[in-house]
């Protein structure tokens, strides 16, 4: 049996679950909730954290990817049913996610991982925790659970997700070498 991580995928296999506002309408309705309640209004948010995710990752819809905008928990369910890799983005907070403008205690979100899951989650949650991490891999044994431990903003998290993404568009490839060639031009963008 080859390891998830080495087995290949590719952008049609992905789904991207985008936790937040879309909109002006569904900003003003989560507005105060954590994650929003960092900016100072919807053209702050706007220009922080949806343009770049429109600028950099809603381009992938017409390649394949699947993207789930304000993102439910009952959308995390559906696409680790239809997927082989998921890649939840997120914030999180005490213990608790943030879904469609309320936050879910970690317990309820790991309960819907289906047990004979054996893709890829990534959790991308501001900087999720260890244990978040090691929870997810001990009820969902067979899955792929990668962790970067560097607390970066949503823009450059973005920016990296879009990178990996598209080398999975290119064509199937493992998610090791997709991460190889990512980190790689990350990096770079980083420097420049």
């Amino acid at each position: 049996m080859t390891s998830v991580w080495r087995r290949t995928f590719c952008l049609s296999d992905w789904a991207f679950l985008f936790a937040f506002p879309t909109d002006r309408r569904s900003f003003e309705q989560s507005f105060a909730w954590n994650f929003t309640a960092k900016f100072d209004n919807w053209d702050h948010y706007r220009s922080r954290v949806l343009d770049p995710f429109t600028e950099l990752i809603v381009p992938l819809e017409s390649a394949g990817l699947s993207i789930y905008r304000w993102a439910s928990l009952l959308d995390l369910t559906h696409a680790l049913r239809s997927k082989k890799a998921v890649i939840l983005f997120t914030h999180h907070e005490d213990g608790e996610l943030e879904f469609r403008a309320r936050m879910v205690p970690f317990d309820r979100v790991l309960a819907v991982l289906p047990l004979e899951f054996d893709g890829i989650f990534e959790l991308s949650a501001c900087k999720p925790t260890e244990k978040m991490v090691l929870d997810v891999r001990a009820r969902c044994r067979q899955c792929g659970v990668p962790y970067m431990a560097d607390e970066i903003t949503p823009y450059t998290w973005l920016i990296y997700y879009a990178l990996l993404l598209k080398e999975f568009d290119m064509s199937p490839t493992s998610y090791r070498a997709a991460d190889v060639v990512a980190l790689e031009e990350f990096r770079k963008k980083l420097r420049v």
